[in-house]
């Protein structure tokens, strides 16, 4: 509520979008409301660090944080570190929202026709060329990539930060969010928390400080 975001904001809380690579997850929230974390120095990023690593931030002084499209880019123990971090920095009322592909619901959307070969396996290893064929005229007419015409581009040449080096489903967040004993929601298939469900293989996780 509006009330409960003006105790927040008086409180000094942050509201940390981690490895946010410069874009910004939330747009519907002045950008100055939010902390921008990533790897590594590019622009607008506020803080540079690992996304299991928010060292900068003190325990309990962040009201929301929100990882979209990363925990898949993490290894399973640097996934798990990462989230037992985020629930360390998040105030007792506060939230966290993330998203993951799931590859079960990839496989199914294949199986079904929903989705081509490529984006099917896209959502299962990773994304490492996709950002640049929005600027490349090189797709084939069903929609696949042609890649003499993107074999230059910068991240068909350096793919290894976009690569998915862990895969989820959702009975396996779920046992992985029972370790950490926090609360947890879980919706799908959306491309936010809040957002009606749609075709695509993103489940989003709300999860909270047990009290």
């Amino acid at each position: 509520t509006a009330a409960l975001v003006a105790i927040f904001a008086k409180l000094g809380l942050k509201n940390i979008d981690v490895g946010s690579g410069g874009g910004r997850t939330i747009t519907d929230e002045p950008r100055e409301d939010w902390t921008l974390t990533a790897v590594r120095q590019v622009p607008n990023v506020d803080v540079v660090c690992d996304a299991f690593n928010l060292s900068t931030f003190a325990d309990g002084s962040a009201r929301r944080i929100v990882a979209r499209g990363l925990i898949e880019h993490l290894t399973y123990k640097d996934a798990l570190d990462a989230l037992k971090e985020w629930l360390r920095v998040l105030h007792p009322d506060g939230t966290i929202d993330f998203d993951f592909p799931d590859v079960f619901a990839s496989l199914y959307f294949f199986h079904i026709g929903h989705f081509s070969q490529y984006k099917m396996q896209r959502s299962w290893y990773g994304w490492q060329h996709y950002g640049s064929w929005s600027s490349v005229k090189g797709l084939s007419p069903d929609g696949e990539p042609d890649y003499d015409a993107v074999k230059d581009t910068e991240c068909f040449k350096n793919p290894q930060p976009h690569v998915h080096r862990s895969g989820w489903s959702v009975p396996w967040m779920k046992a992985t969010l029972k370790k950490l004993k926090c609360n947890y929601e879980m919706r799908g298939f959306s491309s936010s928390f809040d957002s009606p469900a749609s075709i695509t293989d993103t489940v989003w996780c709300r999860i909270q400080k047990r009290k």
